[in-house]
C-alpha cells in the first residue's frame, strides 16, 4: 500500500517553505543554514543564521522533546578555499501523536561569483558537477492506521553554473552515494552566478524518519579546455573530482561541526 502523508501548512510554515524556495538575492559570497522543528501543537524554534560571508554558518534546532514528539535538525554550509563548498543538513523525528504530523526541514545554501579567464575572443569548456551522500529511513508504527506513517526525503541542486543539476532522494531508496555532471561552454569574460542548495526534511505521524546527509554534499569543476581557467569572488578554487573520504574524515568534520555549534550556542547565551 502506497503511504501518502498530507502535509497540514499554516502561514508561517508557508513563509518557511517560500524562504527556503527564494532565489539567492546577495551577488556576494555567502552561506546560510536554516532549520526549523514543529508540529501542529508546538512553535516553530526556527534557526536562520542568514546570508554571511563565511566561512561557515550553522544552525541547529533541538533535539528536544515536546508532548509525543522528539525533534532534530541541523545543517551547515562552508567555503573551503582549496576544495570548493560544502552543504550539510539533518532531519530527525519520532512522533507517537497519531492527530498531529510533525517536520523537521533543514537547508543549507552558498552562492558565489564565477568569472570566465583565457585567450580573449575565445570560448571556455567546463564540466561541473554535483555529489550527495545521504541515508534516509522512515517507518511506520504497528497499531497506527494505514494513512499514518512516516516519510524522509533529501534535495540538492545547484544554480547559476550549475544550474540543471538536481539529485532527489526519498526513503523508498537505499542509502546513495550520487554524482551529477554536465557539460557547459561560456565565452572568455563571461561573469555569472553560481550556487548551490541542500534540503533534507523528516515528517511523522506515528511513526519515525531520519534524513541524513550530514556527511555533505561537494560541487566540482574541471576545465576541459587547454588555457582556459575561471576565478571566483570568493577566491575558492574547485575539486576537479569526487572521491568518497575517509571514515576518519567524517569523523573530524562531525568533531569540527559540533565545537562550532556548541561556540555558536554559548555567544547566543551570551547574548542574552
Amino acid at each position: 500500500m502506497r503511504l501518502q502523508i498530507t502535509r497540514v501548512v499554516s502561514g508561517l510554515a508557508v513563509a518557511l517553505l517560500a524562504l527556503a524556495n527564494s532565489p539567492d538575492v546577495l551577488a556576494t559570497p555567502y552561506v546560510r543554514a536554516l532549520t526549523a522543528a514543529y508540529d501542529q501543537n508546538t512553535g516553530y524554534n526556527v534557526q536562520d543564521t542568514g546570508q554571511i560571508a563565511g566561512p561557515m554558518a550553522f544552525a541547529e534546532s533541538g533535539p528536544f522533546v515536546d508532548g509525543g514528539s522528539s525533534f532534530h535538525a541541523k545543517a551547515y554550509a562552508q567555503f573551503d578555499s582549496s576544495s570548493g563548498p560544502s552543504l550539510g543538513a539533518y532531519s530527525w523525528v519520532d512522533n507517537t501523536y497519531p492527530l498531529a504530523q510533525a517536520f523537521t526541514p533543514a537547508d543549507a545554501w552558498w552562492g558565489d561569483t564565477f568569472t570566465v579567464t583565457g585567450a580573449p575572443g575565445t570560448q571556455i569548456t567546463f564540466n561541473v558537477g554535483m555529489q550527495l551522500h545521504d541515508a534516509l529511513s522512515a517507518i511506520k508504527y504497528l497499531g497506527y492506521p494505514d494513512n499514518l506513517g512516516a516519510q524522509a526525503v533529501a534535495y540538492l541542486d545547484g544554480t547559476g553554473v550549475f544550474g540543471g543539476l538536481a539529485i532527489h532522494d526519498d526513503s523508498s531508496a537505499p542509502a546513495a552515494n550520487k554524482t551529477v555532471w554536465q557539460s557547459v561552454t561560456y565565452n572568455v569574460g563571461t561573469v555569472l552566478g553560481m550556487g548551490g542548495h541542500l534540503s533534507t526534511d523528516a515528517t511523522a505521524q506515528g511513526g519515525t524518519a531520519t534524513a541524513d546527509a550530514f556527511s555533505t554534499a561537494l560541487f566540482a569543476i574541471e576545465v576541459v579546455t587547454p588555457g582556459g581557467g575561471y576565478t571566483t569572488e570568493s577566491g575558492m578554487v574547485f575539486a576537479t573530482s569526487f572521491s568518497v573520504p575517509e571514515p576518519s574524515t567524517y569523523s573530524l568534520l562531525l568533531i569540527g561541526l559540533a565545537a562550532w555549534g556548541l561556540f555558536a550556542r554559548c555567544r547566543k547565551q551570551i547574548a542574552a
